[in-house]
């Protein structure tokens, strides 16, 4: 790895083209998989010392964001090893926007010459509900929707370029809060990204916010779910008796009920006595291994982290909550 970054900065002191990687890929350098408070640090402590940083920064921009590697000056530098280090915590640890993967990717746009025909049938192509208008630099020139094309030919009856059609765009920079992109793009049903230069960077639209808060969320709903499944088994093993319930649980100095964890769950439902109040028909050591990953789960994503790829867990969430619901389903038929 340090074999690499000097041959990097060889490069760039000779003024020769660098090859740009990935966030996700600069981490493998560095035997990571995700971005923590650490290996951040780590990074940007090893770039700054072979006298390298990356634009944009490593931290502020979803994993697959392709990073161009500049020279780092600092007045230090030369000074017995010592670096002005930036430090692995930002002092906003906002969720920025740059985060979402579409707000990173330059979009399908057009220039402000093209012909309304062209862009008309690119977005018809592509399921496009808008479409940004661009100048020969990538800057933002304005934004194409079927409402702006449909108001120019019912108000003027003719159009022949994209500049004839496009609205002024709704825009926002890279680096903002997530939560403040979220009433805009309800509002417009899409917001523009751009960078400092007022580049065109990404776009996001209601569609991708949907995808993150689903993906942000499935879990920790099916996890509130399957909470709820197990809460009702153990109170249907007293027969919701509360006073012997309580006497069982002070018996074993657990919390009460309301309090009970996945950890309590796991030791409750292990007890010989207690398992064998239910009368489910189920296997005791399948469903305790379902259990038992149900909480390695929760302890896995308490702290979201758009890093991590969490698919697989999901679906065995999905999985064990389903056999939650069938085994619900048969008792109500009983």
């Amino acid at each position: 790895m340090h074999e690499k970054l000097h041959e990097i900065r060889t490069a760039l002191a000779n003024n020769e083209a660098v090859p740009r990687i990935t966030v996700r890929d600069l981490l493998t350098w560095f035997g990571a998989k995700r971005r923590g408070i650490w290996v951040v640090a780590n990074i940007r402590k090893t770039l700054a010392l072979a006298g390298l940083r990356t634009e944009p920064d490593i931290e502020t921009v979803w994993i697959g964001t392709e990073l161009d590697f500049l020279p780092y000056h600092s007045d230090d530098a030369e000074s017995e090893g010592a670096v002005d280090i930036p430090w692995g915590v930002d002092d906003d640890p906002t969720y920025r926007i740059s985060k979402l993967a579409t707000a990173c990717q330059s979009p399908m746009s057009v220039a402000p010459d093209t012909a309304v025909t062209e862009v008309v049938t690119m977005m018809l192509t592509h399921n496009f509900s808008q479409i940004p208008v661009v100048d020969e630099g990538d800057i933002i020139r304005g934004i194409i929707t079927w409402q702006s094309l449909a108001a120019r030919f019912i108000f003027t009856g003719t159009a022949t370029t994209a500049g004839e059609v496009m609205n002024k765009p709704v825009r926002i920079a890279g680096d903002s809060s997530i939560f403040k992109a979220l009433p805009i793009v309800a509002d417009h049903g899409y917001v523009l990204v751009e960078d400092r230069e007022d580049h065109l960077y990404g776009i996001v639209t209601v569609s991708d916010i949907a995808t993150q808060f689903r993906k942000l969320s499935e879990p920790l709903l099916l996890l509130g779910e399957i909470d709820n499944h197990i809460r009702r088994i153990i109170l249907k093993l007293y027969n919701y008796n509360e006073e012997e319930l309580r006497g069982m649980l002070e018996q074993r100095a657990f919390p009460q009920f309301i309090d009970l964890t996945f950890e309590h769950y796991i030791e409750l439902l292990s007890d010989d006595v207690i398992w064998q109040r239910s009368d489910t028909g189920i296997g005791r050591k399948s469903f305790l291994a379902s259990l038992r990953r149900t909480r390695d789960i929760r302890d896995q994503i308490i702290r979201i982290d758009p890093d991590c790829s969490i698919e697989e867990e999901v679906v065995d969430l999905r999985s064990f909550a389903g056999l939650l619901r069938l085994l619900r389903r048969y008792e109500e038929e009983d």
